[in-house]
């Protein structure tokens, strides 16, 4: 019975992996040193980034447990730049809201058009100091009543806020932090339907 070890032909930083392989078949290269080539291999193996449409090592890629190879379709330089666009960024803060709700066992139902219309009730100012979201750059959506208490994603519990102030509240109440909403909150004046 004869050790054959076969590897794709392709060479990483010179080194031409299948020359290796091959070597230790013929009985050239120690087992400690085939051991060693096998988890370079592992640990090199590539993919091919369906965004930037290169094929790049798999310690460019985010893991991923909902794939069935276990990696992120995007390579991590791809991903970054779709995180940074508005448009992931809602994506994101969306996800992670449902995600924290499903955890927490609360209801989360806030969609885009109540956001905005929230948005416009304030004035696009933060809901506890005031300040602009010009002077203040993106508001957040706060929970007035957090995630982690039973507060849900939705309309009833979201107020926007600036980075300090959403910082500052963390996982307390507003009382608790002694913040006093500059309005009532748009969904309490019965503005958004419960269907």
């Amino acid at each position: 019975m004869s050790d054959h070890h076969y590897l794709d032909s392709y060479i990483v930083d010179g080194i031409d992996y299948f020359g290796l392989y091959t070597g230790f078949a013929l009985g050239l290269l120690a087992e400690e040193e085939i051991d060693t080539l096998k988890h370079i291999h592992k640990a090199e193996r590539m993919k091919f980034c369906t965004k930037c449409k290169q094929t790049k090592l798999i310690s460019e890629f985010h893991a991923n447990s909902q794939r069935s190879d276990g990696i992120a379709v995007y390579c991590k330089s791809c991903f970054l730049e779709k995180q940074r666009t508005p448009l992931g960024r809602t994506i994101s803060r969306r996800s992670r809201a449902k995600r924290l709700s499903k955890q927490a066992r609360t209801p989360a139902t806030l969609i885009d058009k109540e956001w905005e219309e929230i948005l416009t009730y304030y004035s696009h100012c933060c809901a506890y100091c005031g300040k602009p979201e010009s002077k203040v750059g993106t508001l957040a959506q706060e929970h007035v009543y957090p995630i982690s208490r039973g507060g849900g994603y939705t309309a009833l519990n979201i107020v926007p806020a600036c980075k300090s102030c959403n910082s500052r509240k963390s996982a307390h109440t507003p009382a608790e932090v002694g913040f006093i909403l500059k309005r009532i909150p748009l969904a309490q004046l019965g503005l958004f339907d419960n269907d």
